[in-house]
C-alpha cells in the first residue's frame, strides 16, 4: 500500500476514481468518509461494470468524460 494511502470519498464519480487509479498506477483504493473506512474500489470492479454496460451507457460515460476534461479548458 502507499504511504500516505491515497483514498477516495463515497461521492466522487466513477470517472474522478478512474483518473485517481490510472494517474497513480493503483489498483485498489478505499472509500472513507469522515475518517471511516466504507469499502474498497477495485480496478476489476470497474472492469466488469464495464463488460456488462450497454453500448449506450458506454456512449454516456464518454461523454460526460469528455465534457469533464474539456470543461478544464473553455470557461463561460
Amino acid at each position: 500500500m502507499s504511504s500516505p494511502v491515497i483514498h477516495v470519498s463515497s461521492d466522487q464519480s466513477v470517472a474522478d476514481i478512474i483518473d485517481i487509479m490510472a494517474n497513480k498506477d493503483i489498483r485498489k483504493v478505499p472509500v472513507i468518509d469522515n475518517g471511516k473506512v466504507l469499502g474498497i474500489v477495485t480496478g476489476t470492479e470497474f472492469l466488469r461494470l464495464f463488460v456488462q454496460a450497454s453500448d449506450a451507457d458506454l456512449q454516456k460515460a464518454y461523454q460526460q468524460y469528455v465534457k469533464r476534461v474539456y470543461s478544464k479548458w473553455f470557461t463561460d
